[in-house]
């Protein structure tokens, strides 16, 4: 991409200077090229090195830019105290395909997180999820393939609680998450 727009920056210079030496007569041409050839061949030069240096830059930028799409950390646990939350009520309702739906988009948030090798104030967020999170989740889902709604209720607290220790574990705390089940703020139905 890169040389083509150089090339395409040289022709297009090139085709400037030979449009303006044009409009100038034969004789005025011939004896401005005689003058200033040493000149224009360097302006030419140099405009074909600001463009191949500009191509460069674009694409070193275009680069890194591909680099820092590191998820952020606050964006995936919104993400994921929104998909609980849902999962709380579907499984509340007893319903089976919003709580595998809801259960399969948390997996994905914390397949992220996990694979994104993520460290938040010194706190290793990647492994704590993959040592506290995951499991409580994995016996969550059990419990709901089982559509035993009794014990994945009992389950989904656990799963709960796994985030709050998590959160004790890194100084965080003051972040609760609940079950909330008593008020749904979402404009969805729940119930079957």
């Amino acid at each position: 991409m890169g040389n083509r727009q150089a090339l395409f920056g040289f022709i297009l210079n090139s085709a400037i200077f030979f449009g303006v030496c044009l409009l100038l007569t034969f004789n005025q041409f011939l004896s401005f090229m005689k003058k200033y050839t040493i000149l224009l061949t360097l302006l030419l030069f140099v405009f074909a090195l600001a463009i191949v240096w500009l191509s460069m830059r674009v694409n070193d930028l275009e680069q890194s830019a591909g680099q820092s799409d590191e998820p952020e950390l606050h964006v995936l646990m919104s993400q994921m105290q929104t998909h609980l939350h849902k999962l709380s009520l579907a499984t509340e309702a007893s319903n089976l395909r919003l709580s595998e739906f809801y259960l399969h988009e948390l997996e994905e948030v914390m397949e992220v997180i996990t694979a994104s090798d993520i460290e938040y104030e010194g706190n290793p967020v990647s492994m704590l999820t993959n040592e506290m999170l995951l499991p409580a989740f994995e016996e969550l889902d059990q419990a709901v393939d089982q559509q035993d709604w009794p014990l994945a209720r009992q389950r989904r607290s656990a799963a709960v609680q796994s985030c709050n220790s998590c959160h004790q574990a890194t100084g965080f705390g003051e972040i609760v998450i609940t079950d909330g089940v008593e008020v749904n703020p979402f404009n969805q139905e729940f119930g079957m």
